[in-house]
């Protein structure tokens, strides 16, 4: 939660006399775009990723795409539900100086970013693989990426009002090959292979096959011809080898 200093409400609230009412004009909800602590710009993780001049809705939705063919009793599993990301839709609003011109910041919000450079940092964010964490009263919803954005400014609200519709969609992280999954048993006296370890094994099988497949091949002759048809057929392979050359 956040302190709202807002001088004419809190007056209002001491004049009428109610504790509440004063309580409830300092206080007001948090919501906040962060970059993400897994930001792959270590000095930018926690810090402040867009700065709209308010939070007018927030929703998340979350959905899953079960199977339609049929089952038999008891064969219902997991891998049966496929979770798709999580999505959160939110609309800000921020407001310019003048409907004259975008790139004028308005001052007097204590701010200088214009509406023109509200929305370029808006398409760097859809350009970008980010992470960002969405803040609200309730919860942090962290590992979201701006997907989709659209903006509007009517005469209804007045031509210095940009309001836009963000869409975050929520990227499933997972630990490397060679970390621990959460909730995973862990044997501590085991040794646990690593990616390294698989592609170092793969490699050296690699390597092997010529030398074992020459090893192999030694084998058959010897027991097909014996020792001494395996020399006299390298003697007659050599010597066609000679006529040849």
């Amino acid at each position: 939660m956040a302190l709202s200093l807002n001088e004419t409400t809190l007056l209002s609230a001491l004049k009428s006399g109610s504790i509440f009412s004063v309580i409830n004009s300092a206080i007001s909800p948090s919501y906040g775009i962060y970059y993400s602590s897994q930001t792959k710009t270590k000095e930018k993780a926690n810090q402040v990723a867009l700065a709209p001049s308010s939070f007018l809705e927030v929703s998340r939705g979350r959905d899953a795409s079960v199977t339609t063919a049929p089952l038999e009793s008891g064969d219902y599993l997991s891998y049966n539900k496929i979770q798709r990301p999580a999505e959160i839709s939110i609309v800000v609003a921020f407001e310019g100086w003048t409907g004259l011109s975008g790139d004028i910041p308005n001052l007097t919000n204590f701010t200088t970013m214009s509406r023109s450079g509200f929305l370029a940092a808006l398409d760097k964010m859809v350009a970008a693989t980010e992470l960002y964490d969405i803040e609200t009263p309730d919860t942090i919803y962290t590992s979201y990426d701006l997907t989709r954005y659209d903006y509007k400014i009517n005469a209804r609200e007045g031509v210095t009002l940009l309001m836009a519709t963000l869409v975050f969609q929520a990227v499933q992280v997972i630990s490397k090959s060679n970390e621990i999954f959460p909730g995973q048993c862990i044997d501590a006296s085991a040794n646990y292979s690593t990616l390294e370890d698989i592609n170092a094994v793969l490699n050296s099988l690699k390597n092997s096959i010529p030398s074992a497949f020459e090893t192999a091949a030694t084998t058959v002759k010897r027991s097909v011809l014996g020792q001494g048809g395996e020399a006299q057929l390298d003697a007659a392979v050599k010597k066609l080898v000679g006529l040849l050359s």
